[in-house]
């Protein structure tokens, strides 16, 4: 409503203003990093990944704080919302949820926190043992593996192979795995055998018929990806192609 809309405007986004400036020093040293090759930009993307982490902690905390001196703002509950829609879970997220005021939105925000957490960052990946009873040696034998979901009809995600495929061509000997996960369900099946066949992408595939598996892990946007450790521990949630390549390339 315009009262929220008002309070959004006039109250909340002020808070932001000196953030906003060191965002923008981070954005214009992220472009820098383009113009590097090797190491140097491997090195230049981690360093602004960090400070991209700062930047998203403090964004928490002025939410954090903004909900403590103003604990009945209906602005709240969408800003944590948005908050872990796009970063995940987060023991921050956890402490403003307690904070609102108990109500049925606030129970659906639990609920929606508590899913997260099975994708949390550090943990186990959800359902491994589903992925290992098919593969058994996968993370013996590499050091990461990417977990992608996907379905046929996904422009985005058929996109996202192709900027995939050189990655996987290029380490796959040298400890990179990928294996995409279809949601599509059985009448959609062969369509997705014949893009993997047609476009001869060649890493492992999964079947979760129906993303019976994708729900419960609260799966909102596709691609979804997750890239696992030799552990099978979650390091870096929708990573980009030039993290992932960083990051192997520093594992050396």
């Amino acid at each position: 409503g315009s009262i929220t809309n008002d309070e959004y405007i006039n109250k909340y986004l002020p808070k932001f203003e000196n953030l906003n400036k060191i965002t923008e020093l981070y954005l214009k040293k992220l472009n820098s990093c383009d113009t590097l090759f090797g190491k140097l930009k491997s090195n230049c993307e981690l360093e602004t990944n960090i400070e991209k982490e700062k930047i998203r902690s403090e964004r928490d905390l002025i939410l954090l704080q903004y909900s403590q001196n103003n604990q009945n703002s209906n602005l709240i509950p969408w800003q944590l919302y948005i908050s872990i829609r796009k970063y995940g879970f987060k023991s921050i997220y956890e402490n403003i949820n307690s904070i609102i005021a108990d109500t049925s939105f606030s129970n659906r925000l639990t609920e929606y926190l508590n899913a997260q957490k099975l994708k949390l960052t550090g943990s186990k990946f959800p359902y491994l043992k589903k992925i290992t009873d098919m593969y058994p040696n996968i993370f013996k034998e590499k050091k990461f593996v990417l977990i992608e979901f996907w379905f046929s009809n996904c422009k985005p995600c058929i996109s996202n192979f192709f900027n995939l495929q050189p990655i996987y061509n290029k380490y796959n000997k040298n400890g990179f795995e990928v294996v995409t996960i279809s949601i599509d369900n059985a009448n959609y099946k062969k369509q997705g055998d014949i893009i993997v066949k047609k476009n001869k992408f060649k890493w492992k595939q999964f079947w979760d018929e129906g993303g019976i598996l994708a729900k419960k892990l609260n799966i909102e946007k596709y691609p979804s990806s997750f890239l696992l450790n030799q552990y099978g521990e979650i390091l870096l949630i929708d990573p980009t192609i030039n993290k992932i390549e960083s990051l192997i390339i520093n594992s050396d």
